[in-house]
């Protein structure tokens, strides 16, 4: 029996960076999974409870967007940071960004 429920928040933005990527091969995975805040909207963020667990786990100084904070339970969620990772596959090096997609999507498929 599969779990029901928000497993998870995602944080993007539009960024050429990363936004057709993300929306090509991420959301298929887990649009309907995850809250989304999109940082260029964040201006209209209203005071809810995944804009304060983006706000604790990631904060905003460096490497948060995009980020996606997994939920684990009670545990402490497990918090991926791409903005590095898509900097170096702008410059055409996967490896780091390969690496986090693979950690994440096999630690999603273990929850279900």
């Amino acid at each position: 029996m599969r779990r029901t429920g928000i497993r998870g928040v995602m944080v993007t933005s539009d960024s050429p960076n990363w936004s057709d990527y993300t929306q090509k091969n991420w959301m298929p995975r887990i649009g309907r999974e995850f809250y989304i805040l999109n940082w260029s909207d964040r201006k209209k963020w209203e005071k809810n409870l995944p804009v304060r667990v983006f706000r604790h786990f990631c904060g905003t100084r460096e490497n948060y967007c995009p980020s996606i904070i997994l939920f684990q339970g009670l545990r402490h969620p497990l918090v991926y940071r791409f903005f590095y990772a898509f900097r170096d596959y702008k410059h055409g090096d996967e490896e780091a960004l390969r690496r986090l997609e693979n950690d994440l999507f096999e630690k999603m498929s273990k929850q279900d």
